[in-house]
Order: structure tokens, then sequence, then C-alpha cells
């Protein structure tokens, strides 16, 4: 079944993946910061 998944997928298919992969990360790494940042300036402790 996997080997012909693998024969279909086009080298774009895959780096617009990544793409999307290494966005989302970036994003919710910068969500993160902001909202700890937020909590710093309330004064509230994890």
């Amino acid at each position: 079944m996997f080997d012909g998944i693998r024969e279909n997928i086009s080298p774009a298919i895959l780096a617009v993946a990544t793409v999307l992969i290494l966005l989302s990360v970036a994003l919710l790494a910068t969500v993160e910061m902001l909202r700890r940042r937020n909590l710093r300036i309330r004064g509230i402790r994890e």
C-alpha cells in the first residue's frame, strides 16, 4: 500500500508540506512566547 503512495507524490507537494509544517511550528512557538511574556508582565508565575 505504501509503495504505491510514494510513487505518486511529487517533490513539489513534499516541499509545500514541509513549508506548511515549519510555518505551523514557528507560529505555535511565537504564540507560546507571547503567552509567557504576557504572564510575566502580569506577574503570574507558572
